[in-house]
């Protein structure tokens, strides 16, 4: 063989040798594309499992919270939330600069609280089941959060006793909050046709001494006065 032949040979070796590798390593480099490719889909799969999980377990806590913070039968705030949230509420009307302003001017109640009891709740119950007395409670709450403001707060107080906390709303417009409840509640119907519900109502207010205990006390007592002056009817602290 020639030099000539020679040369031309081990140039197409050559040639061949560099196209082998060529194909072997753009083979090499498509499998490890592919390869990436499903890791990143994996990824990108196990992450929307572990968002799903999240958001999951997201709603689970949201709906343990509400669980924690409403009355089962009623949907409204229980008692130990309606604490937590009647404190805050005094402490901002403490530091409100408006309310103190409006104070000064002598027209304007910081606070007021309702508390409202449905007249002889205990014989609906004895007279018609727990279910009827369930119904009214429902009822009742359903038509007392139905009208009050985002700013208000409403709570099932314990049994048939609901109690109202009213922020910046003078002893005027209390009582005639307390009056369209009165009026709201006995014009409810329920599945016992003749079963007609009252509720009395007790109102204090206060202006300067925003104490949220003795405040829920004299309510109480206006309330037990509306009961003693034979129910059905509204009744302000003195």
């Amino acid at each position: 063989m020639s030099d000539e032949a020679l040369m031309i040979f081990w140039l197409f070796l050559i040639i061949v040798l560099l196209m082998f590798m060529l194909w072997h390593t753009n083979g090499v480099a498509t499998r490890k594309n592919a390869a990436l490719r499903q890791s990143l889909n994996e990824a990108v799969s196990q992450k929307q499992e572990l968002i799903e999980v999240i958001n999951k377990q997201d709603d689970e806590i949201a709906v343990l919270k509400e669980q924690a913070n409403t009355d089962a039968l009623t949907g409204l705030l229980n008692r130990r939330a309606f604490s937590r949230a009647f404190e805050r509420m005094i402490n901002l009307l403490r530091f409100d600069s408006t309310t103190s302003e409006r104070r000064r001017e002598g027209v304007f109640y910081a606070l007021t609280v309702l508390l409202i009891d449905l007249d002889k709740f205990k014989s609906i119950n004895d007279s018609h089941g727990h279910s009827v007395g369930d119904e009214v409670l429902q009822a009742v709450a359903q038509a007392i959060q139905a009208g009050q403001r985002d700013s208000d707060l409403v709570c099932r107080w314990g049994g048939e006793e609901i109690i109202l906390a009213l922020p910046n709303t003078s002893r005027e417009e209390s009582q005639a909050v307390a009056e369209k409840i009165r009026r709201e509640i006995s014009a409810l119907t329920f599945s016992v046709t003749e079963l007609m519900v009252t509720a009395s109502i007790g109102i204090a207010c206060t202006e300067y001494r925003l104490d949220g205990g003795v405040l829920i006390e004299r309510a109480d007592e206006a309330l037990y006065r509306a009961k003693a002056q034979g129910r059905n009817r509204v009744e302000m602290a003195v």
